[in-house]
């Protein structure tokens, strides 16, 4: 069984925030500026990053964030369309894959963290 990365504890507005510092930069900050120009602790800002790129919406090259053409297309959006297009990245994530397979193997649609997710994290989902 493949380990599953745990999605950071942030807000989308936090992620949409990022989005529009990079976007306002031209696409592309390192991330120690960044940290710095947004008055970030560099902990906070990792976690923001990690979650951005879990969803498809930054690259990491280096020491660089970078906004995809994913996230572009999410700040162009209105905010209905923000929403579905998170929606579809949001399932794309290894860990809500492996809870609807669980939910879908089970014949009362139930699944316990203890089965489905537990055994793939490195601490609790």
């Amino acid at each position: 069984m493949a380990a599953i990365d745990p999605i950071p504890q942030v807000g989308i507005s936090r992620i949409i925030s990022l989005l529009e510092v990079l976007d306002d930069g031209g696409g592309r900050y390192d991330v120690f500026r960044l940290a710095r120009d947004v008055n970030f602790e560099l902990g906070e800002i990792l976690r923001v990053i990690k979650a951005a790129e879990m969803l498809g919406l930054v690259e990491t090259p280096g020491a660089d964030v970078v906004l995809t053409s994913i996230g572009g297309k999410l700040l162009k959006a209105r905010v209905n369309q923000r929403k579905q297009m998170l929606k579809e990245q949001i399932r794309k994530l290894p860990i809500f894959r492996a809870v609807v397979d669980a939910l879908q193997r089970s014949d009362e649609h139930r699944a316990d963290e203890a089965s489905t997710c537990r055994p793939r994290m490195p601490r609790r989902c």
